[in-house]
C-alpha cells in the first residue's frame, strides 16, 4: 500500500486530497485511462448533469480496479478534467463524497484541470488515475 501523507511545510490542501503518494519499491503503478459518464455500449450518460456524470465517470474508474482485483484504496493518483469552471465546487464534493465510501485514511494527491472541450462536446468530465499493484 502506498504511503499517502500531507507535509508540514507545504500550504494545506484546498480540497479533498493529500500532498503526495509513496510507491513502495517493488510494486508496479497502474496507468488508467480517463474515465467519462459512458455505459457498457458506449453511450454518455447523463447528458448536461454534471453531477452524475461525475458519479458515473468514478464508477467507471471503479470498474477498472475491479477487474484488476483492484480497488480505491490502491489509488495514488486522481486527476480530473472539467469544461466548466462552475463545476469545481460540486468535483470538490463528489470526489469527497466518493473517498469516503472508498474508506481511506487520506485521499490521494489530485489534480483538476478545467479544460475547454473533451472528446465529445457533451461530455462534462473525464477522470484518469493512477493505481499501485503490490509486488510479489
Amino acid at each position: 500500500m502506498a504511503d499517502i501523507r500531507n507535509l508540514a511545510n507545504v500550504p494545506p490542501p484546498v480540497g479533498p486530497y493529500s500532498h503526495v503518494a509513496i510507491v513502495p519499491a517493488g510494486a508496479s503503478v497502474v496507468h488508467i485511462s480517463g474515465q467519462v459518464a459512458s455505459d457498457a455500449n458506449g453511450d454518455l450518460l447523463a447528458k448536461g448533469d454534471f453531477r452524475r456524470q461525475c458519479r458515473a465517470a468514478f464508477e467507471n474508474v471503479g470498474r477498472v480496479l475491479s477487474e484488476l482485483g483492484l480497488d480505491f484504496q490502491s489509488v495514488v493518483y486522481v486527476r480530473g478534467y472539467l469544461t466548466r469552471p462552475e463545476d469545481v465546487p460540486a468535483y470538490r464534493e463528489e470526489r469527497a463524497e466518493f473517498y469516503r465510501r472508498a474508506g481511506g485514511e487520506l485521499p490521494p494527491p489530485t489534480t483538476t484541470l478545467v479544460v475547454r472541450e473533451l472528446y465529445d462536446p457533451e461530455c462534462l468530465i473525464e477522470i484518469d488515475a493512477l493505481a499501485v499493484l503490490e509486488g510479489d
